[in-house]
């Protein structure tokens, strides 16, 4: 099996017209280089310029460099012979490293990652020794002719293309290499039926294959190989999935080139979009209210709202569950007069702690617009409602007052887990 150094230079020859782009952000104190941020990143040739704003006491600089001498960067990081690994910034410094080094695969345009990558990337971390990390976050950057930054955390989100949510530390060293090979652009779903969009600018066609896995409930299966002949991909799961996972692969070295993922419970993937045909909708609108499905007429009043809270509350406690808004207890579809919007801001000022990766969707339906509601198991139990200050739990098709002993279940389970006290109103 290939380490992390020899799987990183293997992508890296794999590509075309590339070459290493290093930005670093160093503080000068006492004669010495302090390293605030630096990345190492393989760029398209003709994307990147050189860079260099000398604030005096700072250099925010960027450095091309050919991939034979940006492969002996990313070796140096790695310790060998005994000795530690280190960067080396020609005309300014070497830095000890202190820990790091194993990659991560990041699939394109994540959700969540704290490098911002439109294409599938290997991510590794490398941490800076201690006495030469930069300390003073708060410092600004300002010097006519330069940009301006408030302060040092804004000049690394900026300069660097990060996402500012998922930022946190200094003194690190970021080795990022894209896989510009070819990329799933999207994924769309249409009830048991997939379509998948790639791009594949530098590989054809005949060199990939797809690999599908889907699950529902205990229904799991994994589809023969795809051998796609154009950049449009269809197949058939041959049921609905609750997830599915999506990877594109290279046939020449057996390397995952990327993923789309898809999860009913979870917040929507970017590239992953979800179709509900018509059929279905009809279909759960015949088979009656139960554990997981409850019907709400429109919630026109407090005490239509109260209800829909309750039951909101109880799928988050008990189980995960689909509310259809717009429905009466026969099953009879009224259609409503509220938005998805309406009903996200009602569900967040209503349940406390206010819930996350409920979907919501609107739906015409025979000229009557109905809202699908799905609520997952929540992952912050126990839930409240804040109207009345009660907890709720889902008993067959009913929603019930938690009673005692369930309440300290919930709460003596979220402490053995390590949670620490939960967070629930009074």
């Amino acid at each position: 099996m290939q380490n992390d150094k020899e799987l990183l230079a293997n992508l890296v020859g794999k590509q075309k017209e590339c070459e290493f782009s290093l930005r670093f952000l160093l503080q000068k104190e006492k004669g010495s280089w302090k390293n605030f941020f630096t990345m190492l990143r393989l760029v398209k040739e003709g994307t990147r310029k050189e860079i260099n704003y000398d604030y005096e006491e700072y250099v925010l600089g960027e450095k091309l460099l050919g991939i034979p001498d940006g492969l002996k960067v990313v070796s140096s990081l790695y310790a060998r012979n005994g000795e530690k690994g280190k960067l080396v910034i020609i005309d300014y410094d070497e830095f000890g490293i202190s820990s790091g080094g194993f990659s991560k695969f990041v699939p394109s345009k994540p959700r969540y990652s704290i490098v911002r990558n439109h294409w599938p990337v290997r991510f590794c971390e490398f941490g800076i020794e201690g006495g030469q990390r930069g300390q003073q976050w708060n410092r600004e950057l300002l010097k006519e002719g330069f940009p301006y930054y408030p302060d040092l955390s804004e000049a690394v989100i900026s300069f660097f293309d990060l996402a500012s949510e998922h930022f946190s530390s200094f003194g690190e060293v970021y080795v990022v290499i894209p896989d510009y090979r070819a990329r799933v652009e999207s994924l769309k779903l249409i009830f048991s039926k997939a379509n998948l969009t790639l791009v594949n600018p530098e590989i054809e066609f005949k060199d990939l294959v797809v690999k599908v896995f889907a699950k529902s409930g205990a229904r799991i299966t994994t589809l023969p190989d795809i051998y796609p002949e154009s950049e449009v991909v269809q197949f058939d799961i041959g049921f609905q999935p609750d997830t599915l996972s999506v990877a594109l692969v290279s046939r020449q070295d057996n390397m995952k080139i990327d993923v789309k993922e898809f999860n009913k419970w979870s917040v929507e993937e970017e590239g992953v979009f979800v179709e509900r045909p018509e059929e279905e909708i009809l279909s759960l609108t015949k088979v009656g209210e139960s554990q997981n499905l409850e019907y709400k007429p429109d919630i026109l009043d407090d005490i239509k709202r109260n209800d829909f809270i309750e039951t909101v509350v109880a799928f988050l406690n008990t189980n995960r569950g689909v509310i259809l808004v717009g429905v009466d207890d026969n099953g009879n579809i009224l259609g409503s007069r509220k938005t998805a919007d309406d009903i996200q801001k009602m569900i967040h000022d209503c349940c406390e702690p206010p819930p996350k990766d409920i979907r919501i969707e609107e739906k015409m339906i025979a000229s009557n617009k109905i809202v699908i509601v799905e609520v997952p198991e929540g992952d912050n139990k126990p839930y409240q409602s804040k109207i009345d200050k009660n907890w709720y739990v889902r008993h067959n098709a009913n929603d019930m007052k938690m009673e005692r002993s369930e309440l300290f279940h919930i709460l003596e389970e979220y402490i053995r887990e390590g949670r620490g006290q939960p967070t629930y109103g009074h």
